[in-house]
């Protein structure tokens, strides 16, 4: 008859013999066995027992052993799968204290857990007892061998069958059950495709949620174990997979943040480990978590231990870099690293001999944050400090960034050119939904889109300027000058220029102006031009100087205009109508094309509430031009406001004609301005007051129930 070889090995300590045959233990040999028939523990079993898929808690009164049977599956080809049982008892050590001793039985094959409960009970009726003892030595080489027998017939009764299928993992099965191989059976029964594993007489188990059977030792044990399940129900947690190497991740994390030279070996189990699918987000997060990460940020701990936590979390969890970068403290004013960016910076410039291994989680992470951009979770000065720093693990990868922009931008031109924006979008290497609205902008174009300023921002500091313009462009409508210039050198005399299918507009200065009289209208008009509006400046200096010939000293303040921005302003009851500074009408034809895009902006939001409330079917021309006439009713400076003209860039092709309706708007934006608040610009800024209450009183007129009404406005 055919035998199975049964290895064992147990539990490694320093044994004190007592006189009276007793043992105590003088300390653990931590990661090593003793009484081994092989020559070293399976690397796949080694793995399981560090991670605890064995460990329980021994009463130091208990009798009776704890058994714990489970399938331990290959990590490698050419390793087998093993069968292995584990059998329990307490001890003492030297102090006293007790603790719980281990004796493994194990043998090749998944469906050999009961050869070895078998060969247990045969040793048990001829009297000789399988539990820890260090008194008994084995040799390398000689396995305990046991005779095949056929496996026992067991059939669960059909209550049982329909009981066990109506219960969660794991299952606590009543404790007056004591034969094993009937609880393996249960096991094997509940499994389904789940390796094996089941634990017999249990007082205490660390984690329930490995087991697929668990036999509690007493009614006791019976209720704290379905407590914990309920809880475990509950909170719904992730499941700690026995695939996990949770023991090899735990050691390679906390290897990398002690500080002391990195191991090779660290980088390469918690790259191989991640790879696992069961590795979740959320399962990392509870890792890193364990070890102090969310309690770091919010107590702004910033030990140097916590710092290297928290960038491992960063490099391995993408999703976390925006709260990274926050907790550093990057301001992006120039300003020296502070410590906790110090230390983060040495760490990744030590892992940046791992590369390649890591290359994947960073290129992963870059990309991540570049979208967070949009959505103002990372400020551009964090994400710029991220990739020009040169310790930086994502350092060098700006030019990747670019690449992947560029790429996109050029296939959304294309598909505009040829009429395919609306088909599939898999060339996209960002995705369509990072690019949505740029898509929706495209094809109307009608208003600014600030939704991509951030991305102008980021580019003029990468640097990389022919992608500021083209972000400038669709977010104000004009490409700053100097982003212009030194973006399109070659283009010196020109004021406009195409990328990725774009057309892009150098933002004009008052020189600019002139030149373009001179091109196009030759220079007697040009220079009849610059005498009147010479005359304008020769008068308003006059005025000036009159003014502050008469000694009116608190006029004279008035007229430095110290001013700059519409948060300073304060509401007031007044109806003060001036004619608008020079100083001022300067400012406000710089920043005109905000003022528009602000305009175009409410008029839009205006018409969507009108469609929306409005049951008879009107266009959107007729909602238009009604809003428009309102615009003109509500500002009107003595003169009649050309909306179209000026807000739609119709006027373009005539220079004169379109600075001077440019300067009309800004007289009646003053003006306005003047009625309600304690000063006027004559340029409007989003979401500022002029804004608010522009919106509200063309509202308000046109009788429009705004579904969000700004607070200014009450």
């Amino acid at each position: 008859m055919e035998n199975i070889e049964i290895h064992e090995f147990s539990t490694g300590i320093v044994p004190e013999i007592l006189p009276d045959g007793k043992w105590i233990s003088r300390g653990f040999k931590v990661g090593e066995y003793m009484n081994l028939t092989l020559p070293q523990v399976p690397h796949s079993i080694g793995r399981v027992i560090a991670n605890k898929g064995f460990e329980v808690g021994k009463d130091r009164n208990s009798k009776k052993p704890t058994f714990v049977g489970r399938v331990v599956l290959s990590m490698s080809s050419g390793e087998p799968d093993y069968s292995v049982v584990a059998v329990v008892t307490s001890g003492q050590d030297e102090y006293g204290r007790s603790t719980s001793f281990y004796r493994y039985f194990l043998c090749v094959g998944k469906d050999n857990i009961w050869q070895i409960l078998d060969w247990i009970n045969t040793q048990q009726q001829k009297g000789v007892n399988p539990i820890f003892n260090p008194s008994e030595t084995k040799d390398i080489g000689k396995p305990n061998q046991h005779q095949v027998t056929r496996k026992p017939e067991i059939n669960l009764p059909i209550d049982w069958q329909n009981w066990l299928n109506t219960q969660t993992l794991p299952v606590i099965i009543p404790s007056e059950l004591s034969d094993l191989q009937i609880i393996n059976k249960m096991a094997e029964f509940k499994a389904n495709s789940q390796p094996i594993s089941w634990v017999y007489n249990v007082e205490a188990v660390e984690r329930p949620e490995q087991f697929i059977i668990i036999h509690p030792g007493n009614v006791e044990v019976a209720e704290i174990l379905t407590e914990i399940q309920t809880k475990m129900m509950e909170n719904s947690p992730t499941n700690i997979s026995t695939h996990i190497d949770e023991a090899a991740i735990e050691t390679a994390i906390k290897g990398l943040i002690s500080g002391s030279q990195i191991k090779q070996e660290w980088i390469e189990n918690l790259i191989l480990k991640l790879q696992d699918s069961q590795v979740t987000s959320e399962y990392l997060n509870n890792l890193f978590d364990n070890l102090g990460a969310s309690n770091a940020v919010k107590q702004g701990n910033a030990n140097a231990q916590m710092v290297r936590l928290l960038t491992l979390r960063a490099i391995f969890i993408p999703e976390t870099l925006p709260e990274y970068l926050h907790w550093l403290s990057i301001s992006g004013d120039g300003k020296k690293e502070n410590e906790k960016q110090k230390i983060s910076l040495q760490l990744q410039s030590q892992l940046r001999n791992y590369q390649n291994l890591l290359e994947p989680l960073i290129v992963a992470g870059a990309n991540h944050a570049f979208y967070q951009i949009l959505g103002k979770k990372i400020s551009v000065p964090a994400f710029c400090w991220m990739l020009k720093t040169k310790s930086s693990l994502w350092s060098g990868y700006s030019s990747q960034i670019k690449q992947q922009v560029r790429h996109d931008l050029e296939y959304l031109g294309n598909s505009l050119l040829n009429k395919t924006l609306s088909q599939e979008k898999n060339e996209l290497l960002y995705g369509s939904a990072i690019w949505k609205k740029l898509i929706s902008w495209l094809k109307s174009r009608r208003y600014t889109c600030n939704y991509y300023q951030p991305f102008a921002d980021l580019f003029s500091q990468l640097p990389d300027y022919e992608l500021a313009a083209y972000f400038y462009q669709v977010s104000n409508g004009k490409v700053p000058k100097e982003i212009f210039t030194t973006g399109f050198p070659k283009l010196k005399s020109s004021y406009e220029t195409i990328i990725f299918g774009l057309t892009v507009e150098k933002e004009l200065d008052f020189s600019d102006y002139i030149t373009l009289l001179f091109r196009k209208y030759g220079r007697p008009v040009a220079v009849t031009t610059l005498v009147i509006i010479s005359h304008g400046l020769f008068f308003a200096l006059g005025y000036k100087v009159g003014k502050f010939n008469s000694g009116n000293i608190t006029e004279r303040e008035t007229l430095e205009y110290p001013l700059t921005s519409e948060e300073i302003l304060t509401d007031v009851e007044t109806t003060t109508m001036s004619e608008i500074p020079i100083e001022k009408m300067e400012k406000a034809l710089e920043k005109f094309a905000t003022t528009r895009s602000v305009i175009q902006e409410i008029v839009r939001k205006l018409e969507e509430e009108i469609l929306a409330q409005n049951s008879t079917s009107v266009t959107t021309e007729q909602v238009r031009l009604k809003i428009v006439q309102a615009i003109n009713k509500i500002l009107e400076n003595d003169v009649k406001l050309q909306y179209y003209e000026v807000i739609e860039d119709e006027y373009l092709g005539d220079l004169v004609k379109y600075i001077e309706a440019k300067k009309q708007w800004i007289a009646a934006i003053y003006s306005y301005q003047k009625k309600f608040f304690s000063d006027g610009f004559g340029y409007i800024e989003p979401d500022k007051k002029t804004a608010d209450k522009l919106k509200c009183d063309l509202a308000d007129l046109l009788k429009i129930n705004l579904q969000t009404r700004p607070q200014r406005c009450e």
